[in-house]
Protein backbone atom coordinates (compact mmCIF):
# COMPACT_ATOMS: atom_id res chain seq x y z
CA UNK A 1 0.00 0.00 0.00
CA UNK A 2 1.43 3.13 -0.70
CA UNK A 3 1.82 6.04 1.32
CA UNK A 4 0.27 9.59 1.27
CA UNK A 5 2.90 12.45 1.06
CA UNK A 6 2.51 16.11 2.17
CA UNK A 7 1.21 17.10 -0.82
CA UNK A 8 -1.80 14.62 -1.01
CA UNK A 9 -0.45 12.62 -3.66
CA UNK A 10 0.93 9.14 -3.35
CA UNK A 11 4.64 8.34 -2.64
CA UNK A 12 6.22 6.04 -5.08
CA UNK A 13 6.55 2.48 -3.72
CA UNK A 14 10.10 1.69 -2.93
CA UNK A 15 11.85 -1.35 -2.12
CA UNK A 16 10.58 -0.97 1.91
CA UNK A 17 6.94 -0.67 0.52
CA UNK A 18 7.13 -3.21 -2.35
CA UNK A 19 6.06 -6.85 -1.43
CA UNK A 20 9.05 -9.35 -1.62
CA UNK A 21 8.44 -12.17 -4.16
CA UNK A 22 11.92 -14.72 -4.30
CA UNK A 23 12.59 -15.00 -7.96
CA UNK A 24 14.84 -17.79 -8.34
CA UNK A 25 18.17 -15.83 -8.94
CA UNK A 26 17.70 -14.48 -5.13
CA UNK A 27 16.60 -18.07 -4.05
CA UNK A 28 19.54 -18.80 -5.32
CA UNK A 29 22.13 -16.53 -3.66
CA UNK A 30 20.29 -16.68 -0.64
CA UNK A 31 20.70 -20.64 -0.07
CA UNK A 32 24.30 -20.70 -1.80
CA UNK A 33 26.28 -18.35 0.92
CA UNK A 34 29.85 -19.66 0.97
CA UNK A 35 30.94 -20.75 4.71
CA UNK A 36 34.09 -18.58 6.18
CA UNK A 37 37.44 -20.54 5.83
CA UNK A 38 38.56 -21.28 9.53
CA UNK A 39 42.07 -20.16 10.69
CA UNK A 40 44.33 -23.08 11.73
CA UNK A 41 44.68 -23.55 15.30
CA UNK A 42 47.92 -21.96 16.53
CA UNK A 43 50.85 -24.11 18.23
CA UNK A 44 51.76 -23.52 22.17
CA UNK A 45 54.39 -25.12 23.29
CA UNK A 46 56.71 -24.09 26.54
CA UNK A 47 53.67 -21.09 26.89
CA UNK A 48 54.90 -19.52 23.64
CA UNK A 49 52.55 -18.99 20.33
CA UNK A 50 54.05 -20.24 17.28
CA UNK A 51 53.62 -17.20 14.73
CA UNK A 52 51.57 -18.21 11.58
CA UNK A 53 53.37 -18.77 7.97
CA UNK A 54 54.03 -15.94 6.10
CA UNK A 55 54.34 -12.99 8.01
CA UNK A 56 58.03 -11.18 9.28
CA UNK A 57 57.97 -13.54 12.69
CA UNK A 58 57.84 -16.65 11.32
CA UNK A 59 60.56 -15.53 8.71
CA UNK A 60 62.81 -15.07 11.57
CA UNK A 61 62.00 -18.45 13.36
CA UNK A 62 62.60 -20.03 9.87
CA UNK A 63 65.87 -18.55 9.94
CA UNK A 64 66.83 -19.74 13.60
CA UNK A 65 65.43 -22.96 12.99
CA UNK A 66 67.38 -23.13 9.37
CA UNK A 67 70.83 -22.45 10.61
CA UNK A 68 70.15 -24.83 13.89
CA UNK A 69 72.66 -27.85 13.91
CA UNK A 70 71.25 -31.09 15.36
CA UNK A 71 69.17 -29.49 17.63
CA UNK A 72 71.07 -26.60 18.83
CA UNK A 73 70.12 -23.07 17.76
CA UNK A 74 72.48 -20.57 16.76
CA UNK A 75 73.21 -17.98 18.23
CA UNK A 76 72.15 -14.67 17.75
CA UNK A 77 74.61 -13.03 16.12
CA UNK A 78 74.43 -15.62 13.43
CA UNK A 79 70.59 -15.13 13.14
CA UNK A 80 71.02 -11.49 12.68
CA UNK A 81 73.79 -11.67 9.94
CA UNK A 82 71.04 -14.33 8.00
CA UNK A 83 68.24 -11.69 8.75
CA UNK A 84 70.14 -9.07 7.69
CA UNK A 85 70.80 -10.27 4.23
CA UNK A 86 67.05 -10.85 4.24
CA UNK A 87 66.17 -7.03 4.80
CA UNK A 88 64.55 -7.98 8.28
CA UNK A 89 64.31 -5.42 11.32
CA UNK A 90 67.09 -6.20 13.89
CA UNK A 91 65.18 -5.74 16.79
CA UNK A 92 61.99 -8.17 15.54
CA UNK A 93 64.87 -10.52 14.97
CA UNK A 94 65.98 -10.42 18.67
CA UNK A 95 62.36 -10.40 19.89
CA UNK A 96 61.61 -13.31 17.46
CA UNK A 97 64.70 -15.00 18.47
CA UNK A 98 64.46 -14.70 22.24
CA UNK A 99 60.73 -15.87 21.65
CA UNK A 100 61.58 -19.49 19.14
CA UNK A 101 64.35 -20.18 22.11
CA UNK A 102 61.24 -20.53 24.78
CA UNK A 103 59.29 -22.64 22.12
CA UNK A 104 62.04 -25.21 21.82
CA UNK A 105 62.57 -25.05 25.96
CA UNK A 106 66.46 -23.11 25.62
CA UNK A 107 66.30 -20.69 28.75
CA UNK A 108 69.16 -19.29 29.78
CA UNK A 109 72.43 -18.44 28.58
CA UNK A 110 73.77 -21.86 26.48
CA UNK A 111 77.35 -22.35 26.29
CA UNK A 112 79.61 -20.91 23.38
CA UNK A 113 79.98 -23.98 20.63
CA UNK A 114 83.68 -23.48 20.73
CA UNK A 115 83.76 -24.10 24.86
CA UNK A 116 81.51 -27.33 24.29
CA UNK A 117 83.81 -28.93 21.90
CA UNK A 118 86.79 -27.80 23.92
CA UNK A 119 85.11 -29.51 27.10
CA UNK A 120 85.09 -32.67 25.95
Amino acid sequence: MAKANRKGGTAPATPATQPTTATPANAATQQAAPAKPTKAPALVQNGVQRPRAGGLCAAVWEITEKLANGGTLPTIGAVKVEAAAQGLNPTNVSIEYYRCRQWHGVRGRQPKPETAVAAQ
